[in-house]
């Protein structure tokens, strides 16, 4: 239980911009040890020192070294004081959060349809990327922002595209 109440210390490991006001995260625990584990759907508290924390989900899932990725846009103190954090910086870390996650395994050898506008894509690109690990699930993806400048995870749809059909939607051309 004391993993779900004292922050876990975590490094940026990696940082870019990544849609309008967003930011792509990989985050790297601090202890070589610590045992990361979640699913798709849950998410996790980030502690930004002298700022609080705030909840957020994950972009991928953790792996092996317990590096995973977040998709944050700045709308507050809180991402603000985040966004000025570089590589190598120092932050809390509580989770995984969520009653288990999504039933993935419900959606084994279905054909499934992914919809998200904006920055909902980010919670369900960890879904995304556990179907397409399994090769009897048949999926495709259809994504709407209001402007090309406005979608987020350019680089991960593009490695969908190439394995999945994707079907961008932009309100406007600017």
């Amino acid at each position: 239980m004391k993993g779900l109440l004292t922050p876990h210390a975590i490094r940026i490991v990696d940082l870019y911009d990544d849609g309008e006001a967003c930011r792509h995260f990989t985050f790297k625990p601090v202890d070589p040890n610590l045992q990361h584990t979640a699913r798709p759907g849950q998410f996790f508290n980030l502690t930004v020192p002298g700022h609080s924390e705030a909840a957020f989900t994950y972009l991928s899932l953790p792996d092996a070294e317990g590096c995973f990725d977040a998709l944050i846009r700045t709308v507050g103190k809180l991402t603000a004081a985040l966004f000025e954090c570089k590589k190598g910086d120092l932050l809390g870390f509580r989770g995984p959060f969520g009653n288990g996650g999504w039933p993935m395994a419900q959606l084994h050898g279905k054909r499934v349809l992914f919809l998200a506008v904006g920055c909902g894509l980010p919670p369900l690109a960890s879904a995304i990327d556990t179907l397409l690990a399994d090769s009897k699930s048949s999926i495709a993806l259809l994504y709407g922002a209001r402007t090309a400048h406005a979608q987020v995870l350019k680089r991960e749809r593009a490695a969908w595209g190439k394995v999945m059909p994707i079907i961008d939607s932009v309100d406007s051309g600017s």
